[in-house]
């Protein structure tokens, strides 16, 4: 499990500040695009509120 803290500082190498959650929302919505799945029909990418976003292996 990751958090969105964890994501911006990993990938953009920044401190996170008001407005990195829209900016992580946008790009989890497009990866998962990719990856023919949606927010409420998670396969890889599964939000957990209040936390961040895990990957899991699809069943």
């Amino acid at each position: 499990m990751v958090s969105r803290r964890e994501l911006v500082e990993a990938v953009w190498h920044q401190h996170p500040f008001v407005g990195h959650d829209q900016t992580i929302d946008v790009h989890m919505s497009w990866l998962r695009r990719k990856l023919g799945e949606s927010a409420s029909q998670p396969r890889y990418l599964h939000t957990v509120r209040g936390v961040g976003l895990k990957l899991v292996e699809p069943v």
